[in-house]
């Protein structure tokens, strides 16, 4: 039995499951006054303020948000965070608790969690174990797609980036508060026929909602995988479209640096793009493997000059800048090495042609 001390009395308090936590409480503390030790040294002291009634704002100088938690062994343990203001507090203890280590093995999930709180035990857990059906780690662009798929599409979330920080401004269209036994193949497909209607892509939303349910099934909280009977959108059927010679010719016209010079709209001319279609024409690469081609992965030296095509460039999510991968998409191979045909680019700083015929 658990016992919290309330009004000097001790009172029995609610266990919590094992890999939940308990209520959030915060501790305030006064702005940091200099204090002058006996060999004339100063140093910062902070007096901590009482929580009830609560201190005003102007007093506050450092606040501390605590929670309680409990292991999937039934083990309590305690986490605090600390930051300037009682949000920011708050905001790097929700992080903290979501990014702790859970265990997978254990039946933890229960009937009556939120698809919410099963979200986001499946990110800890994705993190934990790597990829779904395959061996090896998740990418770190494939679980921030699966954060941003969770946070917009089915939690509904909409953030807006204010003081550094992005907040949660409304929550609208997502099923969070949806419990594990009301998530109906009925409800689902209402749902998410619901977002296809205004024209939103359900595509990721249906592959993370199947793998959650996968999960709960696995830990015994549901008898089945609502998703299996949900229908699968209608799509059409895209027919390719190959590049012409005759195509090829005219787009090369267009996005020379003497095409794009400066516009009325006051853009600048490009003297890169005409380089990188050129590459891409001649290699065949897809766009984030044409960009991320390095000086020294270029052969031209070789009796048939080839590139060494070792990486890709990834957009990320939250407003983080791109970076480069060292695996290509949808290939298991690192390193591929392809023919150019007629570069003859002898620099870094030349220009790059190709030979047409």
């Amino acid at each position: 039995m658990d016992f919290a001390r309330v009004d000097g009395l001790l009172m029995a308090r609610e266990a919590l499951e094992p890999g939940s936590h308990g209520t959030k409480w915060f501790e305030y503390y006064s702005k940091p006054v200099e204090v002058a030790a006996s060999d004339g040294t100063l140093s910062e002291t902070r007096t901590r303020l009482r929580n009830e009634p609560r201190p005003k704002q102007s007093e506050v100088g450092w606040v501390t948000a605590r929670v309680r938690y409990r292991l999937p062994t039934g083990e309590y343990k305690e986490m605090s965070r600390s930051a300037d203001t009682k949000g920011k507090a708050e905001r790097a203890l929700d992080r903290a608790l979501a990014a702790r280590p859970t265990a997978t093995t254990s039946a933890t999930i229960q009937p009556s969690w939120t698809v919410e709180r099963l979200a986001h035990y499946w990110l800890a857990h994705r993190r934990a174990t790597g990829l779904a059906r395959a061996e090896g780690p998740l990418q770190p662009s494939s679980l921030r797609q699966m954060e941003v798929t969770i946070r917009t599409t089915i939690l509904g979330e909409r953030k807006t980036l204010a003081g550094g920080e992005w907040r949660v401004v409304k929550r609208a269209g997502g099923i969070p508060d949806l419990k594990l036994t009301e998530c109906t193949r009925g409800a689902l497909e209402s749902w998410l026929s619901g977002l296809e209607a205004k024209g939103l892509s359900t595509k990721q939303a249906r592959t993370v909602l199947s793998q959650m349910f996968d999960l709960a099934v696995k830990d015994g909280a549901i008898q089945g995988n609502p998703m299996t009977a949900v229908a699968s959108p209608k799509r059409r059927a895209k027919s390719t479209q190959r590049l012409s010679v005759d195509r090829a010719r005219t787009l090369r016209t267009l996005i020379t640096p003497e095409a794009t010079r400066k516009s009325h709209k006051g853009r600048m001319q490009n003297k890169d793009l005409a380089e990188v279609v050129d590459f891409v024409l001649g290699t065949g690469c897809r766009i984030g493997e044409a960009l991320a081609v390095r000086w020294c992965d270029l052969h031209l030296d070789a009796d048939v000059p080839y590139v060494v095509v070792c990486g890709t460039l990834i957009e990320s999510r939250d407003g983080l800048p791109m970076y480069r991968s060292l695996r290509r998409k949808n290939d298991s191979r690192d390193v591929d090495s392809i023919e150019v045909a007629g570069l003859t680019r002898t620099s870094p700083t030349s220009h790059c042609s190709f030979r047409t015929s």
